[in-house]
């Protein structure tokens, strides 16, 4: 593990509490623990993808190239 890595290792499992992203694609998260991440764009490549277990993704495909993908589930 590169040592930069460690602080996002360790806020698995920590409900996440804000996620926010500007109309460039930024994005900022909080955590419960109070720790957060903060990741900018990049012009000329994806910066970030986000899942959430069932619900669907977004990712970061550019600057002002936010792309959300919502998986709908039948309810039976």
């Amino acid at each position: 593990m590169i040592p930069e890595q460690r602080p996002i290792f360790t806020m698995l499992g920590h409900h996440c509490d804000v996620a926010e992203c500007d109309d460039h694609g930024a994005l900022h998260l909080e955590f419960g623990d109070g720790s957060s991440i903060d990741l900018p764009t990049d012009p000329n490549r994806p910066s970030w993808e986000l899942f959430a277990k069932r619900r669907g993704y977004a990712t970061c495909e550019r600057t002002d190239e936010v792309r959300i993908i919502e998986h709908h589930h039948a309810v039976s």
